[in-house]
């Protein structure tokens, strides 16, 4: 019953994470010319994995104390969010790497 707990609270957690990222916005799911973007159901997905995981592997013992197993389950979501921040970070420094790179042989062809 705890797991079910932990998911709910970290998918409440992404979701209220990606409205602090896109400006109080619920991005939708929409399926774009090469992909499929999952809007708000990836950041909560994240949260839910992360809080799931703090709880059931990273520290893994039962839960008697509501505040012992609340802190937890956030902390794990904040985690989950964090990473995936950063890989977002990450992969828009690979594209302006790419550019900036791009932009250089076009200045130097001409």
């Amino acid at each position: 019953m705890n797991i079910i707990y932990a998911g709910l609270i970290g998918a409440f957690l992404g979701l209220i994470f990606h409205m602090i990222r896109n400006n109080k916005e619920i991005k939708k799911p929409k399926n774009k010319q090469n992909s499929f973007y999952l809007g708000f159901i990836f950041d909560m997905v994240t949260g839910m994995f992360g809080a799931i995981l703090m709880i059931t592997v990273i520290a893994p013992i039962h839960y008697t104390e509501l505040d012992v197993f609340l802190l937890r389950t956030l902390v794990g979501a904040i985690i989950g969010e964090g990473i995936l921040t950063h890989l977002e970070l990450k992969k828009k420094d690979l594209v302006s790497k790419h550019q900036n790179t791009i932009d250089d042989k076009l200045d130097d062809e001409l």
